[in-house]
């Protein structure tokens, strides 16, 4: 996904809004934005009418520091009673400390869209249900979707919801809250897919870009006599060159050529000629290699690998995964199988292979 706006400018949002097929020209809209931690942005802001029925609001670029997913309620409420939800992204791109919970949370927006993702945070609770003041969407909308803490008070509860209720703005559970969440609780509500099962589909993808993508990290250590093996960082997914330190006051390394070193097979070891040690014992020596990117383990874990591929590659494996003959729609979810895989080809292709000469891999 590419980003919609920077985190250096002001973000206007816009929506068609029609009702009976006529566009809503002299409605009564406001506008809720709920940030990519599920805080909230701007709340029952009114926004403007463009003309056609085209209502915008601008988020100024002071409230948008965060990268990510920002989820937008447009409410009408009159003359008629209309709720439609929207999304924008804010900085997106490969050199972003994006996390898990990003992405987690872009996978979402691909599987449930824009009427059905949302994220808020909980104004009251009991042990069966929760209020939030903005859900006021129709009555049992969320029937059936996963109710999700993903931080502060009962983080990781998950539910699922029985009933959703317009006018009381709660959400509820026939399994009772073993903790009760509070005003620090903030919730996500995913549809097709619990939270732990895109979170599973995200690290598949991420394991999948290792093929592809790999960043140069650097390892040192001292030759010791008679010591020919010599243990590797657990995040060196390879080594391309390894050099000794002739000169520390002047930082001088000189490679040593590639026949004189070599990977112990099945093993984390680097092993050196007989001839280097004998010629520089004690001397430092710096290891050149690439880092394969890490699996993320929790919400804040960064996304070590382009973020477009790892979400629609994780969104493409989640829409493989529907097609069982029990869903009813197993032709709609190939087709977006088969969107999702070739828009992470393309992503792939934007982050060429390219691997020094001499590499050599571990394992």
């Amino acid at each position: 996904m590419a980003y919609d706006f920077s985190p250096s400018e002001d973000a206007t949002i816009s929506i068609y809004l029609e009702d009976a097929g006529e566009p809503l020209t002299s409605a009564t809209v406001t506008v809720t934005v709920v940030g990519p931690t599920g805080t909230t942005i701007a709340s029952a802001a009114a926004a403007s009418h463009r003309g056609a029925g085209v209502y915008v609001y601008t988020v100024t670029a002071s409230n948008l520091a965060l990268e990510g997913t920002y989820a937008v309620t447009w409410t009408v409420t009159s003359p008629t009673n209309l709720v439609r939800k929207t999304a924008f992204s804010v900085g997106w791109n490969d050199q972003s400390d994006l996390t898990l919970l990003d992405a987690r949370h872009a996978v979402a927006l691909d599987m449930d869209g824009e009427d059905y993702f949302v994220t808020g945070i909980v104004d009251s609770s009991t042990s069966t249900a929760i209020v939030d003041a903005s859900r006021v969407e129709p009555d049992n909308y969320f029937r059936g979707c996963w109710f999700h803490i993903y931080y502060g008070t009962g983080e990781g509860t998950i539910r699922r919801i029985t009933a959703s209720d317009q006018s009381s703005t709660n959400l509820t559970f026939a399994e009772p809250m073993s903790t009760l969440p509070d005003t620090t609780s903030r919730y996500e509500i995913l549809k097709t897919f619990k939270p732990e099962t895109i979170n599973d589909a995200i690290r598949r993808a991420v394991r999948e870009s290792a093929k592809f993508c790999f960043k140069r990290v650097e390892a040192t250590t001292t030759l010791v006599s008679d010591q020919y093996e010599y243990s590797l960082p657990a995040y060196m997914a390879g080594v391309y060159a390894v050099e000794i330190l002739v000169d520390p006051d002047n930082d001088l390394y000189v490679p040593i050529v590639p026949a004189l070193w070599k990977l112990v097979s099945g093993q984390r070891k680097l092993k050196l000629d007989y001839r280097v040690i004998t010629s520089w014992p004690g001397y430092g020596v710096r290891i050149l290699g690439l880092r394969a990117p890490t699996e993320p383990t929790t919400d804040a874990s960064v996304i070590d690998a382009p973020f477009e591929f790892v979400v629609n590659y994780a969104a493409g494996l989640l829409a493989k995964s529907k097609q069982t003959g029990r869903d009813n729609d197993v032709a709609g979810w190939r087709m977006r199988m088969e969107s999702f895989f070739s828009l992470a080809e393309t992503a792939k292709r934007d982050h060429p292979t390219r691997v020094p000469n001499n590499y050599k891999r571990v394992g």
